[in-house]
């Protein structure tokens, strides 16, 4: 059993106590004794740039679409008069933007966790560096899922 110092740090580490990612305790307290895949762990800042980079492109696309497919004009009187198809070509539309709205914040935490070091996973094929150890989201496989489950299975993941 952990500590109330060690249960305390793991449940507010900074990087993930936001919007909170899911990891093992058992692979956060390898990363604060800096034991097993964490001995080494090379320098993150050009992986966790990436995906700061990506965080503010959803967040760029969001602005962008939402500005043209503006989700609460979903509920107002001049929708109701709307064709049913483009009604729903709107609406799917609109929550497709949305749902960018929640990319970037989870892809800048994905970063922040690679940038403590954290989501440094060891080598993988052809002696690369892996950083997939703790990944907030997968959004190209959320966007084209084949099924709510095969998209769930990629959020918080």
């Amino acid at each position: 059993m952990p500590g109330l110092l060690e249960y305390a740090s793991y449940v507010f580490f900074f990087s993930a106590a936001g919007l909170g990612v899911f990891f093992e305790f058992s692979d956060y307290k390898k990363f604060i004794e800096r034991s097993h895949e964490y001995k080494n762990v090379p320098s993150p800042i050009l992986p966790s740039l990436c995906w700061l980079v990506q965080g503010f492109l959803w967040m760029a696309i969001f602005l962008v679409g939402s500005s043209y497919f503006y989700l609460p004009e979903s509920w107002s009187d001049a929708y109701a008069t709307w064709p049913f198809w483009y009604r729903v070509f709107f609406f799917h539309v609109s929550m497709t933007f949305k749902r960018f709205f929640y990319y970037g914040p989870f892809s800048i935490t994905t970063g922040a966790i690679i940038a403590s070091g954290f989501g440094y996973n060891g080598k993988g094929k052809e002696n690369k560096e892996k950083w997939d150890k703790v990944i907030q989201i997968y959004v190209f496989e959320i966007e084209l899922g084949k099924s709510p489950n095969e998209m769930l299975r990629f959020w918080n993941h």
